[in-house]
């Protein structure tokens, strides 16, 4: 029998400060390209290694979880979760270059680092020497060094084997005579065994955090220490942990409905915002017997302690060469800060979460309205999500309102859901139609707008703006679509 341990995470963080397409047109990076069966044979030679030295305790249990450990990072390679893009990768290329050049104890050769479109602001070290970073953090980050101190960070938990560690801790404490034994008498039992069962996995949690918490500490210490070699500004450990710690405290901005959704065909109707539905929502926890207590499982719980430690240990350092916050050029950091809203907005629309795309994109429309991609990714999730209501499997795009959402992305999830898929369809073919004239030749409008017209049942209209689209980009990104 094996349990999957159910954490209680923020689904959303805050929109960044990064202001979008203010430096330069965005460009979508490219996710797929010739270089990723090279990582691939790299994941798969690396997992022979380490099935080679597996200890005999319950070996058939820890190979199991390295190899599904490998085929995760196979299958997210294979579905682009990942940017392999020339600029984005040199960029994060050179600041690993930079702390692998001044730690040469550092297994450089066992180190990969990946870039995800995830958009969670967070980085992680797998565990065989992959480095994960979302670029969703970096519209919190100030400066490359912030950047560096995280790549340190993760670096240490793979130098200190923390993962793999982890990991035999927990399958060793699963399969011990003892986990077994209790696993045993709750099957045996007649009642509560689900909920005695979590019990037990909740235990069992608590103790892997615990754990968890100290070598967060312990990665920092060894993170530091490898900044503290580089040319970086060593006093931004303490400032990246800062910024982890405030990530928590972030709030979606209001979203204009009223004014989004006003269309002339399509009048907004002010009893949208009056449903019943979009008043007062129960911030009621679940029961503690269906879920975990939510602070005893945070993954950074302790930034406070973690800052004051990083703190005394700069100050232990006393006088350094001072170190600079950028060693490449300040101006790409920012053209990549600005766009890494974009990436995660598409890596949601490309996954299929048309519901959190859709979410995102308004979000960002109440700052920046007249952007046309922004437009047309609203447009293009619509689609999606009343396609999905068509055939009845709605639920497995959008979500229904949740107490543990945020207050903004529960009203979100309110305002859609009262919509009849006909009334959801007239609202993303107006919204396209007002934004026509604007917007008419931009690439990725155009596309959005001839699948509003066929989603709205306007033949002519979208046989017209599809010859019109193969006229004018004849190879266009949307031919195969």
């Amino acid at each position: 029998m094996r349990f999957h341990f159910f954490l209680i995470t923020l689904l959303f963080a805050s929109v960044g400060r990064a202001q979008i397409s203010s430096l330069e047109p965005y460009h979508s990076p490219t996710t797929l390209p010739r270089v990723a069966p090279k990582i691939i044979a790299k994941i798969n030679a690396r997992l022979e290694r380490d099935l080679v030295g597996l200890p005999k305790n319950n070996r058939e249990f820890l190979a199991k979880e390295y190899k599904e450990r490998a085929d995760s990072l196979k299958s997210e390679l294979a579905q682009g979760n990942f940017l392999m893009d020339t600029l984005w990768n040199a960029w994060f290329q050179g600041i690993l270059d930079e702390i692998e050049r001044s730690n040469p104890s550092i297994p450089k050769a066992d180190i990969t680092l990946l870039l995800s479109r995830y958009e969670s602001a967070n980085a992680r070290s797998v565990g065989e020497g992959t480095l994960v970073f979302n670029v969703a953090m970096l519209p919190f980050l100030k400066n490359e060094s912030q950047v560096a101190f995280i790549l340190c960070h993760e670096l240490a938990h793979y130098v200190n084997n923390h993962g793999n560690n982890a990991l035999h801790q927990y399958i060793n404490t699963l399969y011990s005579e003892e986990t077994q034994k209790q696993l045993k008498n709750i099957s045996k039992g007649k009642y509560n065994k689900t909920e005695r069962a979590l019990e037990l996995m909740k235990s069992m949690a608590y103790k892997g955090r615990k754990h968890g918490r100290y070598k967060e500490s312990e990665a920092d210490s060894l993170g530091f220490v490898f900044l503290s070699r580089t040319h970086y500004r060593i006093e931004d450990a303490v400032t990246a942990l800062q910024v982890l710690d405030s990530l928590d405290q972030s709030n979606w901005p209001d979203i204009p409905y009223s004014t989004l959704f006003n269309a002339a065909g399509f009048p907004f109707q002010k009893s949208w915002l009056e449903q019943p539905s979009l008043g007062g929502f129960s911030s009621q926890k679940p029961k503690e017997s269906e879920e975990f207590n939510e602070d005893s499982l945070k993954t950074h719980p302790d930034c406070p302690k973690r800052i004051a430690l990083t703190q005394q240990q700069l100050e232990h350092l006393g006088e350094h060469a001072e170190g600079q916050g950028f060693l490449q050029p300040e101006n790409v950091f920012l053209k990549l800060q600005d766009w890494s809203q974009y990436v995660v907005l598409e890596g949601l629309y490309d996954r299929g979460e048309y519901g959190r795309a859709l979410f995102r994109s308004l979000v960002l429309l109440t700052e920046y309205p007249d952007d046309p991609l922004l437009n047309a990714l609203t447009i293009k999730s619509l689609y999606e999500i009343c396609q999905y209501q068509r055939s009845h499997e709605l639920r497995l795009v959008l979500d229904l309102p949740n107490p543990d959402y945020s207050k903004a992305y529960n009203q979100y999830l309110k305002f859609i859901n009262q919509f009849r898929v006909s009334d959801l369809v007239r609202m993303t073919y107006h919204f396209s139609r007002d934004r026509w004239d604007k917007y008419k030749t931009e690439e990725a409008f155009v596309f959005a707008a001839i699948l509003a017209a066929h989603l709205m049942g306007e033949t002519e209209e979208f046989k017209s703006k599809k010859q019109a689209y193969l006229a004018d980009y004849p190879q266009g990104k949307y031919i195969d679509e």
